[in-house]
């Protein structure tokens, strides 16, 4: 479904959740909150937009021309089922600037355990 090509939120929003949903910039902080800057929205495609070419640039420039392994861990929820396939786009979003990635599901619970002790490394 989402093979590391161009990424557009919008479109995995609508593929995931029937269109449903707000795209933020900043994870669990909506523009509603008091604390939201107004210049984010303006400044995120710059700063964080998805591409590849400078994202290979960029680990080239940090000695790592050929990429390196990432551990991709997720656990699925009840009020998160698409979990998984949110996973895999990001696993494939990031095999496409060259990562090796290795994707694992683990249970909830064991994910929240190992977060506790501030040790996500090996669930």
């Amino acid at each position: 479904m989402f093979d590391g090509g161009e990424l557009q939120r919008p479109e995995l929003r609508d593929a995931l959740f029937s269109g449903r949903g707000d795209l933020v910039m900043v994870d669990k902080l909506h523009p509603s909150h008091p604390s939201w800057n107004p210049e984010w929205p303006r400044q995120f495609e710059k700063n964080y937009g998805y591409d590849p070419a400078r994202a290979r640039a960029l680990l080239k420039e940090a000695g790592y021309p050929q990429g390196f392994k990432v551990d991709l861990i997720f656990a699925p929820r009840a009020g998160f089922p698409q979990v998984g396939t949110v996973a895999e786009a990001i696993g494939n979003y990031w095999r496409a600037i060259g990562l090796d990635v290795k994707t694992t599901q683990y249970e909830f619970a064991t994910i929240l355990a190992q977060s506790r002790k501030l040790n996500l490394h090996d669930p």
